[in-house]
């Protein structure tokens, strides 16, 4: 009896054809996992035209740091404002410009490492909600101490202190209370600009007049 050994398909073809097939299959590769990654993007077709029809649409690290620069500025700025109030106009100018000094450094502090809590934000988003909630509340206080502490270093050096521990109060409740919203409105991870000042500015007033409120009595 006699045998006949098989060879493998590839083993039949010449260099050029099996580098030609390398190169097929690696293309098929490709285009399946950007198919892959459009159907995750756009799991439906109402998702793509919201998303065609957006005017202004932002990207995560975008809208985090615009938010970050919201709190940043506006919060030591409501602070201020209160403490200036309170004194009757009997501050000294240098006060003044230390307060200025301070926001301004709070707010880059803010907008900067915005872009960091953002990708922060993205891997937190698919836990459940019991899960996430108090990991954004940690990754917000956390930013908070980082742009409070930052511009309070202004203060007579101390007051970094005073800022960090305020930044991480605002920051553990201002991550949440725009990130949860914000996770469910967005699309294909973009959020238009109509959209997204409502609510970051909504949730910084809300923040602001609160502390306001607090300091200035």
């Amino acid at each position: 009896m006699e045998y006949r050994v098989t060879t493998p398909f590839d083993s039949e073809l010449t260099p050029e054809e099996s580098e030609s097939l390398d190169r097929r299959l690696a293309t098929l590769i490709l285009a399946n996992a950007d198919t892959d990654r459009r159907n995750k993007l756009y799991p439906t077709l109402a998702t793509e035209a919201e998303v065609a029809a957006m005017q202004r649409p932002l990207k995560p690290e975008t809208a985090f740091a615009y938010y970050g620069l919201m709190i940043g500025s506006l919060v030591p700025a409501s602070i201020f404002t209160a403490f200036s109030l309170s004194s009757a106009g009997r501050m000294a100018s240098m006060l003044y410009l230390m307060m200025l000094m301070t926001t301004i450094v709070s707010a880059a502090a803010g907008y900067s490492f915005g872009k960091v809590i953002a990708k922060f934000v993205e891997n937190v988003e698919p836990k459940p909600l019991h899960l996430r909630l108090p990991l954004l509340a940690i990754i917000g206080s956390l930013w908070g101490i980082v742009a409070g502490g930052s511009g309070g270093i202004f203060i007579f050096v101390f007051g970094a202190f005073f800022g960090a521990v305020l930044g991480g109060a605002v920051g553990m409740i201002a991550l949440p209370a725009f990130a949860l919203p914000y996770c469910a409105i967005r699309r294909a991870r973009l959020i238009d600009l109509r959209h997204f000042l409502p609510l970051a500015l909504g949730f910084t007033l809300v923040i602001c007049s609160f502390v306001f409120g607090t300091v200035y009595r």
